[in-house]
């Protein structure tokens, strides 16, 4: 037994005579910002809580690691602007002490350093509840630690300090006088609005104009910014930058050291902007998920096990971005009566989802049958997190669908399974009724064993930089919720079936990711723009796209564009992209083809286009145009336009039916070839084309 350990265990064994039907209050330090700088059995209390008590200063990330049926209650305190005030908070943890065995009450950085948290302690042991500490990592050294700043440095500094600028009679508590020390490091905590006193205090105390420091806001978190100066102009930098709270401010010789710890080709800090996604803040409506051995998270901490499916939210937050998730939606099982004649009979049984393998061994367990009644049964598995997920069970799929959507298992299924073979399918309450189309010679039965119920939700419509949907029943709950006041942020779509359903619900911006899979979604956030169908919306930009064109080199090819450069108006050519869509109103002597707008997500600007033809039966096209044609603003070069126009239009293509593509450019044309190239392009042949009067590289790609 540990000392942390023992020192609990005489909390408890002191107090729990008194008050033995009463639970136990743990105070967590949540440390500096980022979630994954809790301790390991920080993590662990909030795992286990049954109610949570958490303040502004800790990552809304951990209410993720909650159980479901966690209360939680924000309690924040921010200047001038309190939830509940300290004396409510006490009461509120006494509370809830009565009401539930375990209440964890999680504070930013640690509970006992400006937290508070032992004015909280006080009061529970005045009211006889018991309750433990578990330290957290506080920001006064992780948060300059993370700004490349270490608070001590041999030569430079051989102590430091650490005060609170937000003191009950303000700064007039600090002071200054006994902080003339050069050798030693001074840390302010919640400082933001006091810079420029801090600052003239120290020099009036005697600390020189030029002593380096620093304001460091929202430490070790994904919007973390750092701005240096001297103690003459520090404030006004801070104002300039217009840093928000909550902040911390570090005063000596150790500033300096920032610039020799930091990369140098970063402008921020080495923990921070190294992350692709940084700064970035997107929505994520959830439905939470059944549990599942694949699911437990480990008792070593943050980080999930190895094959273990992770959210969406801790994805995101590992590349940088802040994820706010709105539970839109619960798991629930459905119980069903399986028996083992019944799994016996079955020549395959097959699961869509890891929810669909979850209530299944739910119902199986519940019927007091395991694993080994599905002996001589074949398991199919829609991709590959359901074929994970039936491994956490000890079961290895018979076939996994390469694609993870239902239309395409279903055809591929339907070859393997005979005709009147008993099909066992475990399925949603509501499903698209795809499988069933597809099994008709089958004798399929299909059983329920889970459904997707709506909660309630309140969702706070801001400026996000995006919302990422991962299920039509999300869309529908989340934009049936939208405030039409306010304006709908881009949409990040998982795969068709959820675009299909966002587009009928009107909803115009829509990036899709290339495959139905939380990875290409992150993948499809990475990149910079998306393809857009032509609409005039975009008229302006259009007919500015064409004459950068026309002005830099009229003769350049403008692949592509179709006749972009013949149009005199953005009208005309967005009339001839809708009829080149359609096999029916393609003009005979073309190819039906989709042309797409490459827009960059930050300002809508256009930096490309790219056309994608759906077959090359053409003289022309077969030799040496083929599927894809695309060009890339001149203005807009050289900035890896083109290979993300590349991937996004090749997963447009495989979503059409094609196996592999041709696509060709400009034997002297290097930087198109390694965009080719980069796509998974194979050289087959030069060949010569009369009308551009030029030889022409053939690449295929294979889908």
């Amino acid at each position: 037994m540990d000392l942390m350990e023992k020192h609990e265990k005489h909390l408890e064994e002191e107090m729990m005579p008194e008050w033995e039907n009463c639970g136990k209050v743990t105070l967590v330090g949540a440390g500096p910002g980022d979630m994954g700088l809790i301790t390991v059995r920080g993590l662990e209390a909030v795992r286990r809580a049954d109610c949570i008590i958490y303040d502004r200063l800790a990552s809304p990330e951990f209410l993720r690691e909650t159980r479901t049926d966690c209360e939680k209650i924000y309690v924040g305190k921010e200047n001038h602007h309190h939830t509940l005030s300290q004396e409510q908070i006490n009461e509120l943890l006494v509370q809830k002490a009565h009401q539930y065995k375990n209440v964890v009450r999680l504070k930013g950085g640690d509970s006992y350093v400006f937290g508070r948290g032992g004015e909280e302690g006080i009061y529970l042991k005045e009211h006889k509840i018991s309750f433990s500490v578990i330290p957290g990592v506080s920001s006064a050294i992780a948060g300059a630690a993370c700004a490349g700043i270490p608070v001590t440095h041999r030569g430079a500094a051989s102590g430091f300090r650490v005060v609170t600028a937000h003191g009950a009679d303000g700064l007039s508590e600090i002071d200054f006088s006994s902080m003339k020390n050069p050798k030693e490091t001074l840390v302010f905590l919640m400082g933001l609005g006091k810079v420029e006193e801090i600052a003239k205090g120290l020099m009036q105390a005697g600390r020189e104009g030029d002593t380096p420091a620093a304001v460091i806001s929202h430490a070790a978190a994904d919007r973390q910014r750092t701005v240096t100066g001297t103690l003459k102009n520090i404030a006004q930098r801070t104002k300039e930058a217009k840093l928000t709270s909550p902040a911390l401010i570090v005063v000596g010789e150790v500033v300096r050291l920032r610039e020799r710890l930091m990369l140098p080709f970063l402008e921020e800090t080495p923990f921070d902007e190294l992350k692709p996604l940084a700064g970035k803040h997107y929505l994520v409506p959830v439905i939470r998920s059944l549990k599942s051995p694949e699911r437990e998270k480990t008792s070593a901490g943050f980080f999930t096990k190895t094959g273990e499916k992770k959210s969406l939210g801790e994805m995101l937050q590992r590349l940088g971005a802040q994820a706010e998730e709105v539970v839109v939606g619960q798991i629930q099982t459905l119980q069903c009566n399986l028996s083992k004649e019944m799994l016996k009979e079955a020549d395959w049984m097959i699961f869509s989802s890891s929810n669909g393998v979850a209530g299944f061994f739910e119902n199986l367990y519940a019927a007091g049958l395991d694993s080994r009644s599905l002996a001589g049964s074949s398991i199919a598995a829609i991709g590959k997190h359901t074929a994970k997920e039936l491994l956490g069970y000890g079961i290895r799929a018979d076939y996994i669908s390469e694609k993870q959507h239902g239309e395409a298992f279903a055809a591929e299924i339907s070859e393997k399974a005979a005709d009147g073979a008993c099909v066992l399918y475990f399925s949603a309450a509501e499903n698209s009724g795809t499988i069933e189309n597809h099994l008709k010679k089958c004798h399929l039965i299909t059983i329920p064993v889970y459904e997707n119920k709506k909660t309630e939700f309140t969702c706070e419509w801001k400026a996000y930089d995006g919302i990422l949907i991962t299920c039509p029943s999300s869309a529908v709950r989340l934009f049936q919720a939208h405030d039409k006041k306010r304006p709908v942020p881009f949409v990040y779509s998982i795969g068709p079936y959820t675009t299909n359903c966002l587009k009928n619900m009107g909803i115009k911006e829509i990036a899709e990711a290339g495959e139905p899979s939380y990875e290409a979604l992150c993948t499809l956030l990475e990149e910079e723009i998306t393809l857009i169908t032509p609409r005039m919306e975009y008229a302006e930009d259009i007919m500015g796209y064409r004459k950068e064109f026309l002005e830099f080199n009229p003769k350049e090819d403008m692949g592509g564009t179709g006749n972009l450069r013949d149009c005199e108006t953005a009208r005309e050519w967005v009339d001839y992209v809708e009829t080149m869509h359609r096999k029916e109103t393609c003009p005979p002597e073309l190819v039906d083809s989709d042309i797409y707008l490459g827009v960059r997500r930050r300002d809508k600007r256009i930096v490309g286009m790219i056309e994608f033809r759906h077959h090359i039966d053409h003289p022309v096209l077969g030799l040496w145009g083929g599927h894809i044609g695309y060009c890339v603003r001149p203005c807009e070069r050289q900035k890896g336009y083109g290979k993300q126009m590349l991937r996004q239009v090749l997963n447009k293509c495989t979503e059409a039916g094609l196996n592999r593509v041709m696509i060709t450019c400009d034997e002297n044309n290097t930087a198109s070839e390694k965009t080719i190239l980069s796509g998974g392009g194979i050289y087959e042949k030069t060949v010569w084309s009369d009308q551009l009067s030029a030889y022409m590289k053939r690449f295929w790609i294979e889908l």
